[in-house]
C-alpha cells in the first residue's frame, strides 16, 4: 500500500486533542501531527469539483430511469470522484514528498479493479494507507478528515471498518462527545450515522446528528 504517514511539521499549526471527562471533552493545543495527517489525506483529491450529490436510497423498478434495467432496494449513490488517476498520482506523490517518504516515482498508485455496476464494466480504484502511532489521536484525525472532505469536495459517504465490538463502542462515543465540537468547526454541518456488526443486521436505525 502507498503510505502517507504524517510528520510533524515546522509550520506553525495548532491540533485538538480531547480528554475524556463523562460525555464532555476538553479541547486543548496540540502539535501539529494531527491537523498535517487530516491534511494529507484531502490534499490527495486536489482539483476535485466541489459537488453535492443526490444520496438518498433509492428504489426503482426495472425500465426506470438512470439505473434502468435494474432494480435498486438498497443501494445508494455514492462519492463520485472525477480527478483522472495521473492527477491523483501526481497528488499523493506532492503529499509523501511532504512528509518525508521515500517515492518511487515510476510506480503507479495500487488499485483494485472493481466492477462498476452502473456501467456493466470494470474500473480501478486506487486505495491508500495512512499510518500513525498509537496515542497520536487516529479516531480524532479520521473523523475529522470526513468533514474536511466533505466541506471541501462534497464528499458524503464514509465506511468506518474495525475490528470488534469493543473499538466500535469506542468510535461510537467519539461520534458523540466530538459532535458539538465539529459542528462549531464546520459551520453546523449536518450528518447521520448507523453502524452494523458482520453478519448481523442494522442497529440502531439511523441517527441524526
Amino acid at each position: 500500500m502507498i503510505s502517507l504517514r504524517p510528520m510533524p511539521s515546522k509550520r506553525s499549526r495548532t491540533a485538538t486533542s480531547f480528554s475524556e471527562l463523562s460525555d464532555e471533552i476538553t479541547v486543548r493545543p496540540q502539535p501539529a501531527i494531527q491537523l498535517d495527517a487530516v491534511a494529507s489525506v484531502v490534499d490527495l483529491f486536489d482539483g476535485q469539483p466541489n459537488e453535492k450529490p443526490d444520496f438518498s436510497i433509492i428504489h426503482q423498478e426495472e425500465g426506470e430511469g438512470l439505473f434502468s434495467g435494474k432494480t435498486q432496494t438498497e443501494l445508494g449513490l455514492g462519492n463520485r470522484l472525477i480527478l483522472a488517476e495521473d492527477k491523483l498520482l501526481a497528488n499523493t506523490r506532492k503529499v509523501q514528498t511532504r512528509n518525508d517518504l521515500e517515492v518511487d516515482g515510476g510506480k503507479p498508485l495500487e488499485s483494485w479493479e472493481l466492477v462498476d455496476a452502473t456501467k456493466g464494466a470494470p474500473r480501478r480504484c486506487p486505495h491508500f494507507s495512512i499510518e500513525m502511532e498509537t496515542g497520536t489521536g487516529k479516531t480524532y484525525v479520521y473523523l475529522r478528515t470526513i468533514f474536511e472532505l466533505s466541506q471541501r469536495y462534497g464528499f458524503q459517504k464514509f465506511i468506518i471498518v474495525v475490528p470488534s465490538v469493543a473499538i466500535r463502542e469506542g468510535v461510537l462515543h467519539n461520534i458523540k462527545i466530538t459532535g458539538e465540537h465539529f459542528k462549531a468547526i464546520y459551520n453546523n454541518l449536518p450528518f447521520e450515522h448507523l453502524f452494523t456488526t458482520l453478519g448481523g443486521s442494522t442497529n440502531p436505525p439511523i441517527r441524526r446528528q
